[in-house]
């Protein structure tokens, strides 16, 4: 399998991150998107990385897509539970780390408009949602305690190290000492350092 990706895409980094750990036989090409490469516009349309070609030449695409078929080619991984409610805690912290993920790529969009082309609007609702998000997380991983939720700390770690990357200005860390410890936790984790964009 092959894995079209942008080392700075922090979607594709979670995969990276979950073939490290899961060990499997991936290999993850760097491929510009705003290129449009014939492979990816065959693998994707849409012209977006992450992408997942199979050996079969079939695609997958979306992050949370080929998360769950790399998850699901990984029999008794402890990443994620397999079934009952922390399944499903885990995939909705998924979904809200990839909120937080989305509403940042929208104020990096917005930032790149000229002054007469910004709608003052939109950054303000943007960060809102990230300081939301951000404070919804803590109670979110706490439900998971005891469950294996090693998926939800690389969604989470891989977040907050994008905001890091993006917009430093954001300070997570001191408005949240328990993502904090978290990422204090997790940061020297060995696929998390392998993974970390070029600066």
């Amino acid at each position: 399998m092959r894995l079209l990706v942008s080392l700075t895409s922090p979607y594709a980094r979670k995969l990276r991150v979950l073939v490290q750990e899961l060990a499997l036989d991936v290999s993850v090409e760097p491929t510009m998107p705003t290129d449009d490469a014939p492979e990816l516009l065959r693998a994707n349309p849409l012209a977006k990385v992450p992408a997942l070609i199979l050996a079969t030449g079939e695609a997958v695409f979306d992050s949370p897509v080929i998360a769950a078929m790399l998850l699901g080619l990984s029999p008794g991984q402890q990443l994620l539970p397999a079934a009952g409610i922390a399944h499903w805690r885990v995939r909705t912290l998924e979904a809200l780390t990839d909120g937080i993920l989305d509403a940042a790529l929208a104020l990096r969009i917005e930032a790149s408009h000229d002054a007469a082309g910004r709608n003052p609007v939109w950054p303000t609702r943007y960060r809102r949602a990230i300081d939301r998000a951000l404070a919804d997380l803590p109670p979110r991983l706490a439900a998971l305690a005891g469950e294996a939720s090693g998926y939800a700390d690389i969604c989470t770690v891989v977040t907050l190290e994008y905001l890091d990357f993006r917009f430093p200005d954001i300070d997570w860390r001191g408005a949240h000492p328990a993502l904090a410890a978290l990422h204090a936790r997790l940061a020297d984790r060995p696929s998390l350092l392998a993974t970390r964009p070029p600066a």
